[in-house]
């Protein structure tokens, strides 16, 4: 009776914790909000607006729908502060630049605009040839900015375009209007390199006006003003923007006024240059010979407002290299042009001289100048060559910019491009004018893997660095010379203010949620992240990782053929939003690169198209980086679920070990892999066991094709919308008896997919849950069969067809052994946590006892279900990574409901034991009516010998905090990336 009871009892509760579910009205919130009530969201870091609806790009990234376009080396959704990952290849190809013309269209700046249309195409040939005349179309593409402010009304017109012709013809057509004597230059030069996602870094910027700057404000190094120069600073050293100012002042102009002095001031923190124009021919000289000779330029000495003769030693990259010296002054100033004489005059004018001498390294140059005068040179070579240099106050981030913060002690991070391997590196830190401020400090290796900026300096107590912009004076360190390059950067000064947004938004309604009442489980602090957790859906991210197989080129053509119908299967964009992401990594026996990362798919399928059909493919290729790629993947993983695509060649007989935790798969990736038959193997089962244990792990597919498959598409159909794994058995001998098993079909789903692999399938037979012949409807309807080859077979049924629940499934083959699968595309989302009570609502997603040394520790299971199915039974098997197909029931457990208010995972199974044993399933089955609703197999993996528990910190974040951060709770981990967010940005960075 009392047992009658209990039942009533839970029964009663399961119907009220489904109900709960189905009558709760959430908030529609945006960019991955979680809804808390039905009008509030919390937002994610950088997503502000009640329904998360608008996007904050960081770091003056370029807003594109609700995505970022990332300055170099920023890559992630809204370009915030990162810890390591690998560079995004693509994304950090610096020799494909943007060339910007920023132009004041007022009436009085007709001759300048003529004058330009008529000398645009002939400058651009020459900044895409070199001084030995060999050309690079490195300009990918050009932007025009138009502006003009009349009164109360502001005239812009703006264009992006690939063809310095197009340039021209818009130029044609731009309107001129009578304007204000001053304009809002700064607020131009800004928004010119803000509204065109598809602007690339390094970009040449060329301003013209007549007109002091309206937006000029005294000049401060205080960074929280946010004043329109500090904007346009901050943009030239993220995005490596370089400046010229080509100016027409009327000659009454105020010179010492903000409006004029702030192109001074930009010109000398950005190592750019200023040009006072007097008349057509003088433009004219300038664009030509000036700008003309900037191909690649790098800077290898500047100095700004020197007084006196200077001798500079002369560093190019090979001997005979060209050299160029810039040499400017204001010409309405006493000020006298200096002179160089053991160099080639190539152009002057009144307020500048352009120098060239081939040059060996370590030669001397003076720089001869008049007394009293006031002078700048600016010496660069051509040279695609580079460093990117940031500044940050943490070595575990990545990422930073040119700007150290006045007492805080800053670290810095470098990668170098193109570049001769060097022995060793080093920077010192100079004034404007060339005096030591810093000693040199070296370079070293950073300890974390896998970053984008490979070297780190040691931190730089900043308490002496005086306030405003500075030089960084690389040098590299050879077999008996030196190299040298110079990066402009900014030290600033902080307020400190300790009011920090939060970076979230939501009710305190939510706090105050009705109490349930009743015998229910209730939870001590409901998980607010989980509301939302993308494992509910299906996958927002794609991977695609290349083995670098020669064998494989014939694939690797069909997929590049159909990567953009396969791309299309997924709702990837609307006129508002970037669905996706799309990544491709490459590998072979030495290294693994990102090539591509992007939001925009056809970004990412012109590219993807064109690096495949590049890639260099090695023949017996036999050994590779693939954990690597593995691991890249998941710290490339921005918008989680991930379904990854490891194509890989049965020849390829083992993967390299590598000295990090590859075996800890994070939940919110699933690796499949393809393996491509080599004329040679028999066994289906080909993958190394490393990543055989990867696929298990990840419940990833094993999918056997062959060595020239016509199309892949269809696999592609059966994989991108199926978000469940239901049945999943092999047998190792299938060829003497078939593979006979229980196949499960839950009621309510979309469709299914079964899979099955073997060498030469011989049979295969299915019967529903009514008894009805299966295989005879699809010999009828050949449209079911959605991809076969000799050793593979997928099929695709709709639920409506057929009855649900356990089907009887069998294969047959002519040797070794086989597999069948069952997936399918179902509403109803499911995921599993683990805890140490039963009212906990924190969970980590991997299982907490990690083998530990003290023996068996009881834990508990919460999950959460969508969709008002309620789950029963919770079973745990045992596997023997030796022997896939002998699985060992373990222990079942009965699942209980928790509250709905104050749970988000609103089940939890009864206290269990997970035992000593490296691979494990958790299958979580429910039956409601007497018909199969739920059933889902999760693998999980432990280490051996024991380890520490791999929490939700790794397994979310993505990067390298854990270490650090293994003792604080994690509502105040959570909140880390947000602080830090804040923190910097209250400093200005």
């Amino acid at each position: 009776m009392i047992r009658s009871h209990r039942c009533l009892v839970n029964f009663f509760f399961l119907l009220l914790a489904a109900s709960s579910v189905v009558s709760a009205q959430l908030a529609n919130c945006q960019n991955y909000g979680t809804p808390l009530n039905s009008t509030d969201c919390k937002c994610p870091a950088y997503v502000s607006g009640r329904n998360c609806e608008n996007v904050i790009c960081r770091r003056y990234a370029v807003p594109d729908k609700d995505r970022c376009a990332c300055a170099p080396g920023w890559y992630d959704k809204f370009c915030g502060l990162r810890g390591c990952r690998p560079p995004n290849e693509d994304q950090m190809d610096l020799e494909k630049r943007s060339l910007i013309v920023v132009f004041n269209t007022k009436t009085t700046m007709k001759s300048q605009l003529d004058t330009l249309k008529h000398n645009f195409n002939e400058m651009v040939s020459k900044v895409m040839r070199n001084s030995f005349g060999t050309r690079t179309p490195w300009i990918d593409n050009y932007i025009v900015y138009g502006f003009v402010k009349s009164g109360s009304n502001l005239h812009i017109q703006s264009e992006f375009v690939y063809d310095s012709d197009d340039v021209i013809n818009y130029l044609n057509n731009l309107k001129l209007y009578d304007g204000d004597d001053t304009q809002p230059v700064l607020t131009a030069v800004k928004n010119s390199q803000q509204i065109f996602p598809k602007m690339k870094s390094h970009a040449i910027v060329l301003v013209f006006t007549d007109s002091p700057a309206s937006d000029a404000t005294p000049w401060s190094h205080r960074f929280t003003d946010k004043n329109a120069e500090q904007d346009v600073l901050q943009i030239s050293l993220l995005w490596r923007s370089k400046y010229y100012f080509f100016l027409s002042l009327p000659k009454e102009a105020d010179f010492s006024s903000d409006g004029v002095d702030v192109y001074r001031r930009l010109a000398l923190t950005n190592h750019g240059d200023t040009f006072f124009i007097q008349d057509s021919n003088e433009l004219s000289n300038v664009l030509l010979s000036v700008i003309g000779s900037q191909y690649f330029p790098e800077n290898v000495a500047v100095g700004y407002g020197l007084t006196r003769d200077e001798t500079v030693t002369t560093y190019v990259d090979n001997d005979g290299d060209s050299l160029f010296f810039l040499l400017t002054v204001n010409p309405l100033t006493d000020s006298k042009l200096p002179a160089i004489s053991d160099a080639k005059l190539l152009v002057e004018g009144p307020s500048y001289r352009l120098y060239t001498r081939p040059s060996t390294i370590g030669d001397t140059v003076t720089i001869s100048s008049s007394s009293g005068s006031v002078y700048n040179y600016r010496m660069f070579i051509q040279s695609k060559n580079t460093i990117l240099f940031n500044y940050n106050d943490d070595m575990v981030i990545d990422v930073g910019n040119g700007m150290a913060v006045i007492g805080i002690d800053m670290f810095s991070t470098m990668e170098t491009y193109g570049f001769p391997q060097w022995a060793n590196t080093s920077y010192d830190v100079r004034s404007t004018d060339g005096k030591l401020l810093r000693e040199k400090y070296f370079a070293s290796e950073r300890s974390q893997k896998d970053c984008t900026f490979t070297h780190g300096f040691p931190a730089w107590p900043t308490l002496e660095c005086p306030p405003g912009p500075i030089t960084q004076l690389h040098t590299f360190y050879y077999n008996g010379f030196y190299q040298q390059r110079v990066t402009p950067g900014y030290c600033i000064e902080s307020d400190h203010n300790d009011e920090h947004p939060n970076g979230a938004t939501w009710n305190s309604q939510e706090e105050h949620m009705e109490t349930s009442q009743g015998d229910t489980i209730q939870c001590n602090r409901r998980n607010i992240e989980a509301i939302n957790d993308p494992r509910l859906e299906e996958a927002r991210q794609y991977i695609f990782i290349l083995e670098q197989h020669s064998a494989n080129e014939q694939i690797y053509n069909t997929l590049a053929m159909e990567i953009s119908q396969i791309l299309y299967l997924t709702n990837v964009t609307t006129e508002k939003s970037y669905k996706k992401e799309f990544t491709l990594i490459v590998h072979d026996s030495e290294e693994s690169h990102v090539l591509l990362s992007s939001y925009n798919p056809i970004l990412f399928i012109e590219r993807f198209q064109s690096l495949v059909s590049s890639l260099t493919l090695i023949p017996n290729l036999d050994n590779t980086m693939g954990l690597l790629s593995i691991i890249q993947a998941q710290k490339m993983n921005i918008q989680p679920t991930a379904q990854v695509y490891y194509f890989t060649n049965q020849a390829v007989k083992n993967v390299q070990n590598i000295s990090r935790h590859w075996d800890i798969i994070r939940k919110d990736m699933e690796v499949n892999f393809f393996t491509i038959a080599d004329g040679v193997t028999t066994e289906i089962f080909a993958l190394p066991k490393q990543l055989e244990l990867v696929q298990k792990m990840s419940n990833g597919r094993l999918i056997p094709l062959g060595k020239t498959e016509n199309t892949l598409y269809p696999l592609f159909a059966d994989m991108m919308g199926v978000n469940t794994l239901t049945t999943d058995n092999e047998q190792y001998n299938c060829h003497d008896a078939p593979l006979e098993i229980n196949g499960y079909v839950e009621d309510g789903a979309e469709y299914s997919v079964i899979q099955v692999i073997g060498t030469g399938l011989k049979t295969v037979s299915m019967q529903d849950s009514n008894g009805t012949d299966i295989l005879c409807v699809l010999i009828a309807n050949k449209d079911y069969i959605i991809y076969q080859n000799p050793n593979f077979i997928s099929m695709k049924m709709k639920s409506n067809l057929f009855a649900s629940g356990i089907w009887k499934l069998s294969a047959l083959v002519t040797a070794g052994g086989c597999q069948i699968t069952v997936r399918q595309k179902t509403s109803i989302g499911m995921i599993l946590g683990f805890t140490s009570s039963n009212n906990d609502d924190i969970s980590s997603t991997q299982i907490i006892s990690q083998r530990s040394l003290s023996g068996l520790h009881p834990i508990f299971v919460p999950i959460k279900t969508t969709g008002g199915v309620t789950p029963t039974n919770l079973e745990l098997q045992i596997v023997n990574r030796k022997r896939y197909d002998q699985p060992q029931s373990y222990s079942n457990s009965t699942i209980t409901p928790r509250d709905a208010n104050s749970c988000t995972y609103n089940f939890v199974s009864e206290s269990l034991v997970v035992p000593k044993n490296e691979l494990v399933t958790l299958t979580v089955s429910g039956f409601d009516s007497g018909k199969l609703v739920l059933h889902r197999i999760f693998y999980y993996y432990q280490h051996l010998p024991a380890d520490p528990s791999k929490d939700t910190l790794e397994s979310t974040v993505g990067i390298e905090y854990a270490n650090h951060l293994q003792y604080i709770p994690m509502e105040c981990v959570a909140a880390i990336p947000v602080f830090m967010e804040t923190f910097v940005k209250s400093v200005g960075l």
